[in-house]
C-alpha cells in the first residue's frame, strides 16, 4: 500500500531530524510507529498464510534474516572503522561486538550495550523477537492481547530508573507495539474499505499535533509507547480504510523513498557522523548544514546499498533457498 510506504518515509524523517538535534519531540513517536507498522505489514503479508499447509516457518524466518542481517553486519563493520578512526577501539570488547553482531544488544539493560556501535540497530534487535514469535502470536491472537495487561502492570511496578530500557528498548515489552499493529491489520482486513475520502492532510495534522504534544511531555512519560497508541490506532484505521489511489501519501516519489526506509534507517546515523566529521574538519559545522548534507548523503547511500548490496544478496539467497514465494 503506497500510503503506508509514504508514512514510513515520514517517520524516518522524524527520526532523522531528531538525531540531528533539530528538535526533541518526534523521535520516540516515530520509533513506536515503526514497531506498530512492522506488526501491521507482517500481518498483511503473512497472516492468512500461517494457517495454510503451504506456510513454511523456515522460509519465513530466512526471508527476515536475509533482509536484515547482511546490512546490519555491513553497518556494524563500518561502525568499528569509525570507532578505530576516533582512537576508541580499546573501549569496546569482543563480547560487545558479538552481542551486537547477533542482534542481542536490546536484551542487555545497559546504555553502553544497546546503543553500542551502530546505535539504531537496537530496533532490529527488539523487532526480530516479534518476527520469531509472530506465527505463534497470530495463531493465538485470541489470547495475545493479555500482553497489554502485562504492559499496564509494568507501568506501575517498574522503578523510574529502569523506564528507559524497560519501556523503550526491551524486546519483550516492545512486542505490545507490534501486537497492536497486528490487531489493527486484522481490523482493517475485516472492515470494508470506506467509500468516503479521508484527506491525507488530516493524518499529517494528527502527527504534527502529537509531535508538539510530545515535546511537552516529561521524558519519563514519553518513553512509554502507550502514550502514542491512540494516535496510531486512528492513523492506521484511516490509512487502512481510505481509497488508496487518492491523496499525496499515494505519491509515487514519496512511496519510492519509503521503499528505501530500511536502508535509510540503518545508515543514517553513520552518515550523520561522517558528515559531521567532514564539516568539522573544514570549519563548516552547523546543525542545519549537517542535517541538509546528511539527508542528501543518506538518500544516495541508501539507494546504492539497496541497489548493489541488499537486493542482490536477497535475490541470491532466494535462488539458493527457494524464498521467492512468501511462505
Amino acid at each position: 500500500m503506497k500510503s503506508l510506504s509514504s508514512l514510513r518515509f515520514i517517520l524516518i524523517v522524524m527520526i532523522f531530524l531528531h538525531h540531528c538535534n533539530l528538535y526533541q519531540g518526534g523521535g520516540d513517536l516515530a520509533v513506536t510507529g515503526f514497531f506498530i507498522l512492522s506488526g501491521f505489514l507482517i500481518t498483511c503479508g503473512y497472516g492468512k498464510r500461517i494457517d495454510t499447509s503451504s506456510f513454511s516457518y523456515r522460509q519465513y524466518i530466512l526471508r527476515r534474516v536475509f533482509r536484515i542481517v547482511p546490512l546490519h553486519w555491513l553497518c556494524l563493520c563500518v561502525s568499528v572503522l569509525l570507532i578505530w578512526h576516533a582512537g576508541m577501539l580499546k573501549t569496546v570488547s569482543l563480547s560487545d561486538f558479538a552481542v551486537n553482531m547477533f542482534l542481542l544488544q536490546s536484551y542487555v539493560p545497559s546504555h553502553d550495550i544497546y546503543y553500542s556501535f551502530n546505535s539504531p540497530s537496537w530496533f532490529l534487535s527488539s523487532l526480530f523477537l516479534f518476527y520469531i514469535l509472530f506465527p505463534y502470536l497470530y495463531r493465538k491472537r485470541s489470547y495475545a492481547w493479555l500482553l497489554f495487561v502485562a504492559y499496564a502492570i509494568l507501568i506501575f511496578v517498574v522503578p523510574q530508573k529502569y523506564t528507559m530500557w524497560t519501556f523503550y528498548i526491551c524486546p519483550l515489552v516492545r512486542l505490545a507495539d507490534c501486537l497492536l499493529g497486528m490487531y489493527l491489520a486484522i481490523l482493517c482486513e475485516r472492515k470494508i474499505q470506506s467509500h468516503t475520502y479521508t484527506s491525507d492532510y488530516i493524518i499529517v495534522l494528527l502527527i504534527t499535533f502529537q509531535i508538539i504534544i510530545s515535546q511537552m511531555i516529561p521524558t519519563e512519560i514519553s518513553l512509554h509507547a502507550c502514550v502514542y497508541w491512540p494516535l496510531y490506532v486512528l492513523i492506521f484505521v484511516l490509512v487502512g480504510t481510505k481509497q488508496a489511489s487518492r491523496g499525496f501519501l499515494s505519491n509515487n516519489y514519496l512511496s519510492t523513498l519509503g521503499s528505501y526506509v530500511f536502508e535509510i534507517y540503518l545508515v543514517h546515523q553513520i552518515c550523520i557522523t561522517m558528515v559531521s566529521m567532514a564539516l568539522c574538519r573544514f570549519d563548516l559545522y552547523s546543525t542545519w548544514l549537517v542535517c541538509i548534507v546528511s539527508i542528501v548523503v543518506t538518500v544516495i547511500v541508501s539507494w546504492l546499498v539497496h541497489r548493489f548490496f541488499t537486493t542482490p544478496i536477497f535475490v541470491s539467497a532466494s535462488n539458493r533457498f527457494g524464498l521467492h514465494q512468501r511462505c
